[in-house]
């Protein structure tokens, strides 16, 4: 899991503000948000890739296509 957030922080686009932070924060700060049921990984079957919506996205989602998660 640790692997996974620390490339989904990394990726091309990510951007953490003015104040640059460690890749240690970064993953930690992901992690939290993962615990406390902030954020989702989804993974895309069609790309065989792993990506990140908040919990809010993912709801509607999976609402909108008729899947609960």
């Amino acid at each position: 899991l640790r692997r996974v957030v620390e490339d989904l922080v990394t990726r091309d686009g990510t951007d953490y503000g003015e104040a640059e932070k460690t890749l240690a924060q970064k993953a930690d700060a992901l992690l939290g948000q993962l615990e406390r049921g902030e954020a989702k990984l989804v993974m895309d079957m069609t790309t065989e890739t792993i990506g990140l919506m908040t919990s809010d996205e993912f709801a509607r989602t999976t609402l909108g296509s008729g899947r609960r998660g």
